[in-house]
């Protein structure tokens, strides 16, 4: 689901839900531009699940089936034009003197040093690989949140991990 959070100057939160499609993903963020008084800050929730509308559109705007349908690589180009459409958008935003946050879903990957032994996995956006770096250049900050794991001994002295407090990790 993404949803489109809108927070006005009083501090009250208008939460607009946009699960329909990316035209109107794309209408809401021009209505705000066109209206800069309605708030202060604009929270896109989630860039995942808008990268999700974005492909759909794109597929549905080329009749294909899915994003892989196009050939080769052809249809994350066509994806990767249309979601920055999306950030310039939220460029304008800011220009206008709106804050800009986007959140999105993180999932561990895999990842391996060639000058190192072994293998460990690291988070990374839950987006494909091309709108990631896309985002990420186009974000001033990047951050990443995550409960701190404890290590704790049980009862009958074996060990254990216990997820805690909620940590905000800017590296």
């Amino acid at each position: 689901m993404t949803s489109l959070f809108v927070i006005d100057n009083n501090k009250d939160c208008l939460y607009v839900i946009c699960n329909n499609s990316w035209d109107e993903l794309i209408t809401i963020v021009k209505e705000i531009h066109d209206n800069p008084t309605i708030c202060k800050t604009v929270v896109l929730d989630t860039a995942d699940w808008s990268e999700t509308l974005c492909t759909n559109a794109v597929c549905e705007k080329y009749r294909k089936n899915n994003i892989e349908d196009f050939g080769y690589g052809k249809g994350y180009v066509y994806l990767v034009d249309e979601y920055a459409k999306l950030l310039s958008l939220l460029d304008q935003l800011i220009e206008v003197g709106i804050n800009v946050v986007i959140t999105a879903h993180a999932k561990p990957r895999k990842f391996e040093l060639p000058e190192e032994q072994g293998a460990f996995d690291r988070y990374e956006m839950k987006l494909s690989k091309q709108v990631a770096p896309l985002l990420k250049e186009w974000s001033d900050a990047l951050f990443f949140v995550n409960y701190k794991i404890y290590v704790v001994t049980t009862e009958n002295n074996s060990k254990k991990a216990q997820g805690g407090k909620r940590v905000l990790y800017t590296n």
